[in-house]
């Protein structure tokens, strides 16, 4: 709205950091002598002033409401007057470059000890939950509750200090929403986790007393206390300044890797689109107002915008046209545009470091990745009221006496409890709900609808695409010692520990027949869309068939296209890993048992093999073999690494070598 212009989607920083800068000016010469955002104090001869009186009311909203809650979870904290338009994170790519000079100015305005403005600077540099100085001392250490940094005296000041300009945030979004994500971090700890950890440890000690053995209430403290320090980013991270450097150095091999491994990541993601009809009864499929409907609505309003019938909406004298769809809509209530939960979560690579956050992102966008992702959520999303609300209206006319207990009002109860809906209360509120909205007077029903609606198109949305999380998934996947063999394993792990479980015990083991049928449906529409997507893959990475007709691979023989196939649904999970091991699709010839290992360490690893493929072109131009060696070094390249015959066409040509890769001339 204010004029920027973005490439593939992503907006430039120094564009961002200049519109922020001209609003932050703006704000923050338009409080009165209370601290307080006057719109009559806005200049009158500014551009985009009523855009700019928009945002400042809506950050001093804001502002109380973070304050607010954190009060309601036991904060004991002051009232800074119009604190968002104060509040500035800590820009963590300027203070990876320039960490020394970072680390004096704590030493020199704050009096902090050289060796508390090391592990301040290092947390800041390292964990991605570290936002700003209180939160990274804070996150040095996860036990005991968080103390919020907002609204409070703090030691370390507000960005007022002038000294710190060049390490804060520019962006005046990132730094709303870094404020939010601290606030929402004390809020949940203090709900979930205790000051001191006292509500865990009720717990603890609950089970003792209900006669579980120390042995087990301490493995369990174990793997919560494990579980905390991965949330907070601090999950077996290296303690030495030589551990740190090398995982530095280990994010940057990744990022490289990402830019040449996942050129095609798109197609792989393919056999999503069946998991967004997960649980669906044919009606809910088929029907009148079914998913097939709103499969073709999100396409044309995520793909072609303009053919979607345009809303006129007006906001404080603004008159906007509104393309956004209903998934649209609710994505963005449910916070599923945001980087942390986006495409590249999904594929496992987000732990790169912040300097290339903006890179990656314009790849994932310029690769379709990031609109594929958003449309299969928004997809499942607009899905989610009429789901919750045609299973809500089951179990309530069961429990009203109106339909016997049949095994279908269980199921319905079954769906709601999965989402995290309280089934006793929510139904009856339920009885009372037209077009979306309680019409009861009560506030208390109006607070749990809504709470619990939002909430449970969260999870509907999740059910059907997988979103990686510190606790849905093996711990070994938050653990920076293995993620060169981790990589890119985001989405088949939490699609391995939570969909395929349930997807047996749900819907095959205990569902009815129908849902068993619905249930085998999208299993064998997901084994469709795998062939399908290798495929395209193959159709992309070769230029024809070979002699004997094999569809566009010639490495494959049809038993193996077939087993490829099959695996390319996800439907074997991250044991497709251990059956490849022993016994693979595209055979290797090893000598001797060092020679096995080190295939299966390069093959499980996509990072040691792009470092595998870096000594073989060393090799092979060392050798003398200028054309195999640019072949090797065109299959590590960004963007073209995954294109065979296109990389083995260009070496030939730009080599002259005329090297016959398919011995037919």
């Amino acid at each position: 709205m204010m004029g920027l212009r973005s490439i593939a989607g992503v907006f430039k920083s120094s564009d961002r950091a200049r519109i922020s800068d001209e609003v932050y000016n703006v704000l923050r010469r338009s409080l009165d002598k209370g601290g307080n955002f006057n719109k009559n104090l806005v200049p009158k001869d500014i551009p985009n002033r009523q855009i700019i009186i928009d945002l400042g009311n809506q950050l001093m909203g804001l502002g109380k409401e973070l304050r607010q809650n954190q009060l309601d979870a036991g904060s004991d904290m002051g009232d800074i007057k119009a604190y968002l338009l104060k509040y500035k994170s800590i820009d963590k790519t300027a203070v990876s470059k320039n960490p020394d000079k970072f680390k004096s100015l704590l030493v020199s305005e704050y009096k902090v000890s050289p060796a508390q403005a090391q592990r301040i600077t290092d947390e800041i540099r390292d964990n991605p939950n570290a936002y700003d100085l209180s939160t990274a001392e804070a996150m040095i250490s996860n036990v005991g509750s968080l103390n919020p940094p907002s609204h409070k005296s703090r030691k370390f000041g507000l960005s007022q200090n002038t000294k710190f300009d060049e390490f804060y945030e520019k962006d005046i979004f990132a730094n709303v929403a870094n404020a939010s994500k601290s606030a929402s971090r004390y809020v949940t700890q203090m709900k979930y986790v205790g000051k001191d950890g006292e509500v865990i440890s009720k717990l603890l000690n609950n089970m003792e007393e209900e006669g579980a053995s120390k042995e087990e209430v301490n493995r369990v403290a174990s793997e919560v206390r494990n579980i905390l320090e991965a949330v907070s980013g601090n999950y077996n991270r290296p303690k030495t300044e030589a551990g740190r450097k090398l995982m530095r150095f280990q994010k940057n091999i990744m990022f490289w890797m990402t830019l040449s491994a996942l050129p095609l990541a798109t197609f792989s993601s393919l056999p999503e689109m069946a998991m967004t009809q997960s649980a669906l009864t044919r009606d809910q499929i088929f029907g009148k107002n079914g998913s097939i409907k709103n499969i073709v609505e999100e396409a044309v309003a995520g793909i072609i915008p303009q053919l979607k019938k345009v809303e006129n909406s007006t906001d404080d004298g603004i008159l906007r046209a509104n393309t956004a769809s209903e998934g649209q809509r609710l994505m963005r209530e449910t916070g599923h545009y945001a980087w942390e939960v986006g495409a590249a979560t999904t594929t496992g690579v987000s732990m790169v470091s912040d300097s290339r956050r903006n890179v990656m992102e314009a790849f994932f966008k310029a690769i379709g990745l990031t609109q594929w992702t958003d449309y299969t959520r928004a997809v499942r999303a607009s899905m989610a009221y009429d789901f919750i609300s045609i299973n809500a209206k089951i179990v309530m006319m069961r429990e009203l006496g109106q339909t016997p207990r049949t095994r279908e009002a269980q199921e319905a109860e079954q769906k709601l409890r999965s989402l995290g809906i309280p089934v006793e209360q929510f139904i009856f509120i339920h009885k009372d709900v037209v077009d979306g909205r309680v019409t009861v007077r009560d506030p208390k029903d109006m607070q749990l609808w809504d709470q619990t609606m939002r909430e449970a198109t969260y999870n509907f949305i999740n059910q059907a695409v997988a979103l990686p999380g510190a606790a849905n998934r093996p711990l070994i996947y938050q653990d920076p010692r293995f993620a060169l063999f981790t990589q890119f394993q985001g989405f088949i792990s939490t699609f391995t520990a939570n969909h395929i479980p349930r997807m047996w015990n749900d819907y095959i083991k205990r569902g009815t027949p129908s849902m068993r049928y619905n249930t085998f449906v999208m299993m064998s529409t997901m084994i469709a869309l795998g062939f399908f997507s290798q495929a395209m893959k193959d159709y992309i990475k070769f230029d024809d068939e070979d002699d004997e007709g094999t569809l566009g691979n010639p490495y494959l023989d049809k038993p193996e296209y077939i087993r490829r196939g099959v695996m390319a649904s996800g439907l074997f999970g991250t044991g497709e890993r251990v059956v490849d091991m022993f016994a693979p699709i595209y055979g290797q010839r090893t000598n001797g048992l060092g020679g096995w290992a080190y295939a299966q360490a390069t093959g499980e690893s996509p990072t040691l093999g792009y470092a595998a493929r870096g000594g073989s072109a060393a090799l092979k131009l060392a050798q003398g073999d200028i054309e195999g060696s640019l072949y090797s070094a065109m299959k590590m390249a960004p963007g073209i690494g995954p294109f065979t015959d296109t990389n083995k066409s260009l070496a030939s040509v730009l080599t002259g070598g005329g090297w016959n890769y398919k011995e037919n001339q």
